[in-house]
């Protein structure tokens, strides 16, 4: 007789497909939780990448091997950075050079009157010009006709050198004389000519100043008077130190951008060579990627970035010894130097070109 077959122990019963996944979803799925390895070596830390950039040459050349924004991120914070404390410092300094001209005026010059009408007078006798240091130059004031504004040593936009013969505005009894550009061949200076009465109006003129006293009212200009315009009148510096650091910036950036076209080129030839074969003999000669060479000279800038703006927050900026073109050679002189270097540096730290035993 046939007995029926005895129940199939649990064990026995064929898996779920749920206990039995297939392994190329198990394994696309491992793969997707795991995080993306990446394709290049750990870079530093913000901060000490900038350190490294002004401290160690060797990051230089290995600013290669990272994408482009792990070190032109650092280098347009570093623009930034530098132009706001290089003008910041400019303002301070402006700033204590007015409050010194203002506790000297008493004991230099005489006083002086201001009318209602924009007319400036002398209230007593001023044997010479007052200067009055502003960027870099002087606001000379003579209101007694005495000073012809043609026979000033004007200076020229962009070349303030801080010198007390250069003129950057020149008042007279009742208008402002500015530059307006270059002397021409016959030693002839263009001037502009402004009325002090709208200088010194609310919204008028160029200057943002509100000093013009009450109609048929009389302003005395002295020492105390001085202290309560400057101190009135802060937030000009103010404005002017934030407008003039985003001019700084944008010349900064447009600087380290001309220099990484001109540069790359060196550094490829200088860190290229010819890759050795088996038998010892040279064959292709190996460049390096332009991309690359890129990245290296975006990285030797950030330290002649800040060694530019720590000139200018001190007041020995390039441009006022040596004025703009040749301090401009100097820099790219500098920077050749520093290409030429980190080059050699690349050679070294990205191994010899010879093959493997």
């Amino acid at each position: 007789m046939d007995h029926p077959p005895p129940p199939s122990s649990p064990h026995s019963q064929p898996p779920s497909p749920r206990a039995n996944p297939n392994p190329h979803l198990t394994r696309s799925a491992a793969a997707a939780a795991r995080p993306p390895q990446r394709r290049y070596p750990k870079p530093p830390s913000f901060i000490t990448r900038i350190v490294h950039f002004c401290f160690r040459p060797e990051s230089w050349a290995e600013a290669a091997r990272y994408p482009s924004h792990i070190t032109f991120v650092p280098l347009a914070i570093v623009i930034l950075l530098a132009s706001l404390v290089a003008t910041t410092f400019q303002a301070i300094r402006q700033y204590q050079h007015l409050i010194d001209f203002q506790q000297a005026y008493d004991k230099t010059y005489p006083a002086m009157e201001l009318s209602s009408d924009g007319i400036l007078t002398a209230k007593g006798e001023l044997k010479n010009p007052v200067h009055l240091p502003l960027f870099g130059g002087n606001v000379l004031i003579d209101p007694t006709g005495k000073t012809d504004p043609q026979t000033l040593n004007w200076t020229q936009t962009f070349q303030l050198k801080p010198t007390d013969a250069t003129t950057v505005a020149f008042v007279s009894n009742k208008d402002l004389y500015t530059p307006a550009g270059p002397v021409d061949e016959y030693g002839y200076q263009p001037l502009i000519r402004q009325p002090l009465a709208a200088v010194f109006s609310r919204g008028l003129g160029s200057l943002p100043l509100d000093i013009l006293p009450p109609q048929g009212q009389t302003l005395t200009i002295n020492g105390a008077a001085l202290h309560s315009i400057i101190l009135g009148h802060v937030w000009v510096l103010i404005v002017f130190g934030f407008f003039w650091a985003i001019i700084l910036a944008i010349g900064d950036a447009l600087w380290a951008l001309m220099i990484m076209v001109l540069l790359s080129p060196l550094v490829m030839v200088i860190a290229g060579a010819r890759r050795e074969a088996e038998d010892g003999t040279r064959s292709k000669f190996i460049v390096l990627p332009r991309r690359a060479a890129v990245r290296m000279v975006a990285a030797l800038t950030v330290p002649i970035i800040l060694a530019s703006a720590a000139l200018r927050a001190a007041g020995y900026a390039t441009t006022y010894s040596l004025g703009v073109f040749a301090s401009a050679i100097l820099w790219l002189v500098i920077a050749s130097a520093l290409a030429v270097w980190t080059a050699i540096l690349a050679r070294r730290i990205f191994g010899s070109l010879r093959p493997a035993k």
